[in-house]
């Protein structure tokens, strides 16, 4: 139940934050200056995002990663959307696990190509008990991290993120701190 309202609360900052920096270009409202003109709503297809992580690694051990995410922008500097996941991997002659990932974002512009990001994900992943018997569990996962992305100005764009998981939990097939890399294009 505290991690909830916690949620809830991180949600509600990100929202009204994003509102804050929205509106500084707004006129105040006893000012005697000449209103701006109202910035036209964007079509739906440009606030529409589509991206995700493609990783590829061959050699003694692989790794092979398939994360496509799709998301909104709520404003012009907060989006918010879903992801999901694949990874493989294989640790030379150890063995090989297979990852199945469903999560939750929103990310936050506070400067330009600087951003706040918050996921939470469930991740399906094998788990080991105290006498090494293997299961499959879901693992939340509650990453939190800042990033930059930088784009190409056609709709186009890569990020690198510092992510840590809030929720810490043993089972978690990550560690602290997770580096992610991904793409993010408007349709």
């Amino acid at each position: 139940m505290p991690i909830r309202i916690f949620l809830l609360a991180l949600c509600l900052f990100f929202n009204s934050f994003s509102e804050l920096i929205a509106q500084r270009t707004e006129p105040d409202f006893y000012s005697t200056q000449e209103e701006k003109p109202k910035r036209e709503k964007q079509p739906l297809k440009e606030r529409v995002v589509l991206g995700g992580n493609l990783g590829l690694a061959f050699g003694t051990n692989t790794f092979l990663q398939v994360a496509p995410q799709v998301g909104y922008r709520l404003t012009p500097n907060f989006m918010a959307g879903v992801g999901g996941g694949y990874t493989y991997y294989k640790y030379g002659n150890f063995g090989a696990e297979s990852l199945y990932s469903i999560s939750g974002w929103s990310r936050l512009n506070v400067f330009e190509g600087i951003f706040l990001s918050t996921e939470l994900e469930s991740v399906n992943c094998t788990v080991y008990d105290r006498y090494n018997r293997a299961t499959r569990e879901n693992v939340p996962l509650w990453l939190v991290g800042l990033g930059y992305a930088s784009g190409s100005g056609d709709g186009l764009g890569v990020s690198m993120q510092l992510m840590f998981d809030l929720i810490g939990d043993t089972r978690s097939p990550y560690a602290n701190p997770l580096i992610r890399g991904g793409v993010l294009f408007a349709i």
